[in-house]
């Protein structure tokens, strides 16, 4: 088990989200997740009149690979559809930040968000605008995250006259972050450009990134047109963005 340090703190009015790592997740609420449990009409807990007898639990899909139908042992309304899941604890996680677990409505608009680079400057996402732009959430604690490190300077490299750029978006915290990030960065060889998350609105959270890695392609015109979660297929990812600057330009 792998668990996010930064996620251990909490405030009155902000719950961390805990991250997957691997096979393992810990999820907690996002600020975004927040402002959602407000609203009792847009996310609420299913009555017990809505009936599901199998489903497939959809935090056991992202969490542990499931791609079985189970039993439903609770429920919960989304956006007016009804979900089943294996168990109690897997209904809270999945309202703690639903946009996490059911399938991504794309394209959609990226959030904008501001992070630091690695000797503390702030950049802006709009500096980003009017490219293709890989985002990749990491962070040094995550075994597939340093492993995805080249892979992604790779795909930075071989379509950057193309107008196509990858950042990494490390969420580790700490008086010892940056040190963390450098010496993983100098280690893996990751030459793709490389910022943390350490504002007080942080990226993980407007971007609802229920685990790490985590990763948003954003077109020009900044929408999330793709993202995917886990270890890097970098056969999937190369092909979708070769089709997306194709169809580019």
């Amino acid at each position: 088990m792998v668990s996010n340090p930064r996620l251990r703190h909490e405030s009155t009015s902000t719950r961390r989200i805990l991250t997957l790592c691997t096979s393992v997740v810990l999820v907690a609420t996002s600020l975004l997740a927040q402002a959602s449990h407000a609203d009792n009409d847009a996310l609420r807990s299913a009555t017990d009149g809505e009936a599901l007898e199998i489903a497939l639990c959809h935090v056991c899909r992202v969490h542990d690979g499931e791609s079985e139908a189970e039993e439903v042992l609770a429920t919960a309304v989304y956006e007016g559809t009804t979900y089943g899941f294996c168990s109690v604890a897997c209904r809270d996680r999945f309202l703690a930040t639903p946009t996490g677990y059911v399938p991504p409505v794309l394209p959609r608009p990226a959030p904008a968000f501001e992070v630091v680079d690695l000797d503390g400057a702030p950049f802006h996402s709009d500096k980003l605008d009017g490219r293709w732009v890989l985002i990749d959430f990491w962070a040094t604690w995550c075994p597939p995250c340093i492993r995805d490190l080249p892979k992604l300077t790779k795909l930075h490299e071989r379509y950057a006259e193309r107008g196509f750029v990858v950042i990494g978006i490390s969420i580790d915290e700490g008086d010892d972050a940056v040190d963390k990030v450098e010496r993983m960065v100098e280690r893996r060889r990751a030459r793709h450009p490389i910022y943390l998350d350490l504002g007080k609105t942080p990226a993980w959270a407007a971007y609802q990134v229920p685990a790490v890695p985590m990763q948003f392609l954003v077109s020009p015109d900044g929408e999330i047109v793709a993202q995917w979660s886990g270890a890097i297929d970098l056969k999937t990812l190369e092909t979708e963005i070769k089709s997306r600057l194709g169809a580019d330009g």
